[in-house]
């Protein structure tokens, strides 16, 4: 429990030091390939370091803060929660199988606190030019994991705040999920099999489905292959048997709360 507490403490720490980084570069009006060119640090890893998933040494640091005419101890001091410093707002991602209410619930919430709402999914497809089957037709399912973290890291880059629907097997992928739990705040939006596979079946969608009991039980197989994941994420919303409107009530105070 313990080494638990420890590498959560760790990975904030991490993702207040990149919010620090990226706040100032912003600040000066300078992009990453340029603040890559004046510390001598790689472009790829100072992306790392600002979505709070590298473990910079001390000595890249220095040379990161000083490219950024800061000082090495006022850039590690902004990231220790007791500095007296306001947060940025909370980026807040919704995960969970289809049917979960993400998109649908997420866009509620998302409108009633005025934030942003972006379905990742979506973004992929727009920024790609292309449908999703195509996508993996075209580049497999391995093409569509590297667009699907490159958006991810993008909407990090342009959000301090917002909510997120993520994709059902975003947590296929260990690094995706990782960038996604260090920068968001993670809620499993949660229901039994059966209530999922009812709402897709309203939906008027059963791909990849065939048939309802072989479709049942293949969400299952899913369902229980990812729950462990799922689990990780920092809050649990049980949608089962509950009136949409009360779910949302209760989402929306979680998200103010965060």
């Amino acid at each position: 429990m313990l080494q638990k507490i420890a590498d959560s403490t760790d990975e904030l720490y991490l993702s207040r030091l990149g919010q620090e980084v990226r706040r100032l570069r912003r600040e000066q009006h300078i992009n990453r390939k340029q603040l890559a060119a004046r510390s001598s640090v790689s472009e790829r890893f100072l992306a790392q370091l600002e979505t709070g998933t590298g473990n910079i040494s001390i000595l890249r640091l220095r040379h990161v803060a000083t490219a950024l005419d800061c000082q090495l101890t006022a850039l590690l001091d902004a990231a220790e929660p007791a500095n007296g410093k306001q947060e940025h707002e909370a980026r807040i991602a919704l995960i969970g199988l289809r049917g979960a209410g993400k998109t649908t619930l997420g866009k509620a919430v998302a409108d009633q606190l005025d934030l942003p709402f972006i379905e990742l999914t979506e973004r992929i497809e727009r920024t790609s030019g292309m449908a999703l089957p195509d996508i993996f037709n075209l580049y497999g399912q391995d093409g569509y994991r590297r667009l699907e973290k490159r958006e991810l890291n993008a909407v990090i880059d342009d959000n301090d705040s917002c909510i997120l629907a993520a994709a059902g097997g975003v947590s296929e992928d260990s690094e995706t999920f990782d960038l996604l739990r260090t920068n968001f705040r993670t809620i499993w939006l949660t229901a039994t099999p059966e209530e999922h596979m009812n709402r897709v079946i309203e939906q008027g969608d059963l791909r990849p489905m065939h048939g309802h009991d072989e479709a049942l039980a293949e969400l299952k197989v899913i369902l229980g292959s990812r729950a462990h994941d799922y689990a990780r994420a920092g809050h649990i919303l049980d949608t089962s048997g509950r009136d949409l409107s009360d779910v949302q009530a209760e989402l929306t105070r979680l998200v103010e709360r965060l």
